[in-house]
C-alpha cells in the first residue's frame, strides 16, 4: 500500500523501485500488476538476474521509451541493484527503495539513478521498517551531509 500511495502520489513517466532480491522484486512486480490489470495506470516491467538478456532489454527498452506509446501511462521498472550499475536514466524522475539497501554503496547506487545525467530535480523514496529504520535513519543523515556511515555501527 505504501509503494502504490507513493507511485500515485507524484507520477513520473518513468520510475525505479529497488528490491534487495529477486523474489522481492517478482513479488513486486505482481502485485503491481494484479492492482492494475488493465495497465492504465502503469506500465509494470522487471529487470533482474533471473531474466534472460533479451528480456532485460526490452525491460530497458520500455522504460527508455516510456510515454512514446501510452503518454499518460508511466513505466514503473521494477529491479535489483543490476540496474544502478553503470546505466543513466536521464528521464527517471522517481525511484523507490522497496528494500532499503543492505549497505551505504548500494544506498548511493540506488538514490543516483534519479535524473543522472539530466537537469530536472528527481523524487527519491526509501521505504524502510522494523529494523532497518535506525540503519536507514543513519545513512540518509549522513548522505545528506556527505559522511560515511559504519553499517556494522548501525545494522539491526
Amino acid at each position: 500500500e505504501a509503494l502504490l500511495s507513493e507511485l500515485r502520489a507524484e507520477p513520473s513517466p518513468q520510475t525505479l523501485v529497488f528490491c534487495n532480491t529477486i523474489e522481492s522484486c517478482r513479488r513486486v512486480e505482481n502485485a503491481l500488476r494484479r492492482r492494475d490489470r488493465r495497465g492504465r495506470e502503469m506500465d509494470v516491467a522487471a529487470f533482474h538476474a533471473a531474466l534472460t538478456p533479451p528480456a532485460r532489454k526490452q525491460a530497458l527498452e520500455k522504460l527508455i521509451g516510456a510515454g512514446q506509446d501510452t503518454p499518460d501511462v508511466p513505466v514503473v521498472l521494477v529491479c535489483t541493484d543490476r540496474a544502478s550499475r553503470g546505466m543513466d536514466f536521464p528521464a527517471v524522475g522517481h525511484v523507490i527503495l522497496f528494500d532499503f539497501p543492505r549497505d551505504g554503496v548500494e544506498y548511493v547506487r540506488r538514490v543516483g539513478r534519479a535524473t543522472r545525467g539530466g537537469n530536472a530535480p528527481g523524487r527519491v523514496t526509501s521505504l524502510a521498517l522494523g529494523r532497518q529504520l535506525a540503519y536507514a535513519k543513519a545513512l540518509m543523515t549522513a548522505n545528506a551531509r556527505g559522511e560515511r556511515i559504519d553499517m556494522d555501527t548501525h545494522a539491526g
